[in-house]
């Protein structure tokens, strides 16, 4: 396999549905300058771009009517609201030959855009093996899941190693991109940094309240302070609690196991 481009306007280039994708394939992520994708697509093997159309500005469609109209011999796939899909359809010169509608949740993007790659590339799917992880799924109860919020790479990756035998488990790196994430699934729990640079844990969580759809959602604090001023504040917010990042594995998934049990 060559590479796939995601084509994105700059507002959008974090969007978790990117990131969802990129995990599985090789992927480079451009704007919308025809010249520069299609000099990208000339200087080495394209076999796909992948395009978010949900947040194109005026500009941007027009450029990417451009870039349908010189690249060539390579299949698109979009991904957006089922309208402006449809509305790109319209104005097409290339090959579209897959489209995902969102809202999606991730689980099930992960799934299509796999099926958008393998019907783009007339890759073989296998019939089989979805229908024995149909059966598995079946059998096993689906694990709750949990995301974590935190500005700290490493942090992320252990909280992710010490909860993932016990739950499906989703990191992202800052209160934006929580919110993002929680357009696209709901998870069972939020583990929430207290302190991030800029987008601290609070507005965060301020933010989450304020919105029907996610009020219910438990969340505990993770901070680094041990202050007891510091802790107040945060239980102030009306958190589901609060954990020192200096606590042991044992401990949270003690915390995390009694929140999700009295939220049942």
């Amino acid at each position: 396999m060559g590479k796939i481009i995601f084509l994105c306007e700059d507002a959008v280039s974090d969007s978790p549905l990117l990131k969802i994708a990129e995990e599985d394939f090789s992927a480079v992520r451009m704007g919308f300058d025809a010249k520069e994708v299609v000099a990208a697509t000339t200087q080495e093997l394209t076999d796909l771009i992948a395009v978010y159309v949900n947040d194109f500005t005026a500009d941007g469609e027009k450029n990417f009517e451009r870039i349908m109209a010189h690249v060539k011999n390579v299949p698109f796939v979009l991904i957006g609201e089922k309208d402006r899909c449809h509305e790109i359809y319209k104005h097409a010169r290339g090959e579209i030959a897959a489209d995902i509608f969102t809202p999606i949740t991730s689980e099930d993007f992960k799934d299509k855009f796999n099926w958008a790659v393998c019907k783009a590339l007339g890759l073989p799917e296998s019939p089989e093996k979805k229908e024995e992880e149909k059966s598995e799924d079946e059998e096993e109860p689906q694990k709750k899941l949990i995301l974590v919020v935190d500005d700290d790479a490493v942090f992320l990756r252990t909280m992710k190693n010490w909860l993932n035998n016990n739950y499906r488990v989703s990191v992202v790196k800052s209160g934006p991109d929580a919110l993002d994430f929680l357009e696209m699934e709901i998870p069972d729990l939020i583990l929430l940094d207290y302190e991030m640079p800029g987008y601290d844990g609070v507005r965060t969580l301020a933010r989450i309240r304020k919105d029907e759809r996610f009020v219910n959602i438990p969340v505990v604090f993770l901070t680094g302070v041990s202050e007891m001023d510091m802790v107040k504040d945060a239980l102030a917010q009306k958190p589901q609690g609060y954990i020192l990042k200096k606590t042991t594995q044992s401990a949270l998934l003690e915390k995390v196991a009694a929140v999700l049990e009295k939220d049942e």
